[in-house]
């Protein structure tokens, strides 16, 4: 007699992103601020953000707490965009971050970018990064011991 399938099978966890949004915006004083502003009077707060400058242009990364709404505020003020989704890592220990390092470079995953976020999770921090498979890198933090956040643990 054949062996009765369990209840509980193994199913592998899937990633969930962070929603980053890329916004070109003219190297100008006050352009920042007044994107800044227009988050702040939609109630819309940034969890992390990075300005990149090319010659006449800052490319502005952040994330959101909400990104659909984000999205949609950004449609109506003709603000052009790219949407990326990034991997959230928490940091409970000084060390860490050179774990991160080891496990992603062991597992011959490129690293695009990365930055912190502004809002800590319980007081712990959290790295975004930008690598070339999500969904391996995920799996292969979390079996060296750490915690992979998605958007639903960072939202406000």
């Amino acid at each position: 007699m054949a062996a009765e399938m369990s209840d509980t099978t193994f199913k592998p966890i899937v990633y969930e992103p962070i929603l980053q949004f890329s916004i070109i915006l003219d190297n100008k004083i006050g352009k920042l601020n007044d994107l800044v502003r227009l988050f702040h009077n939609h109630d819309e707060h940034i969890l992390a953000i990075s300005v990149i400058e090319h010659a006449d242009i800052h490319i502005i990364r952040t994330i959101p707490s909400y990104p659909e709404e984000t999205k949609e505020l950004l449609k109506a003020h003709s603000i052009n965009f790219v949407e990326t989704k990034l991997i959230g890592i928490e940091l409970v220990s000084v060390t860490a971050l050179t774990k991160v390092m080891q496990a992603i470079a062991e597992a011959e995953i490129n690293i695009n970018y990365m930055y912190s976020l502004l809002v800590h999770r319980y007081g712990h921090s959290v790295i975004v990064a930008s690598v070339d498979d999500a969904q391996a890198a995920s799996t292969i933090l979390r079996r060296v011991g750490l915690r992979i956040l998605g958007q639903s643990d960072i939202i406000r």
